[in-house]
């Protein structure tokens, strides 16, 4: 297995979170500028589709395998 995988699955799971947290904050924010975090949302919104692109790379490794 690749090991650097894990370690991009953790950023993209870190930026998933940022962005449900951020949305959060946006609706339910009365003190700060709603622009900080909409700012803050749109920059985290790789976390998917690394995700995506990750899910595809290692399923077509294991099917080249299988095919072998």
């Amino acid at each position: 297995m690749i090991y650097q995988i894990n370690s991009i699955r953790a950023i993209a799971c870190l930026a998933v979170v940022i962005v449900h947290i951020t949305a959060v904050f946006y609706f339910e924010n009365k003190y700060f500028s709603k622009d900080i975090f909409e700012y803050i949302n749109q920059i985290a919104r790789f976390g998917t589709p690394i995700f995506c692109i990750i899910t595809g790379f290692l399923f077509s490794n294991y099917f080249l395998i299988i095919l072998i």
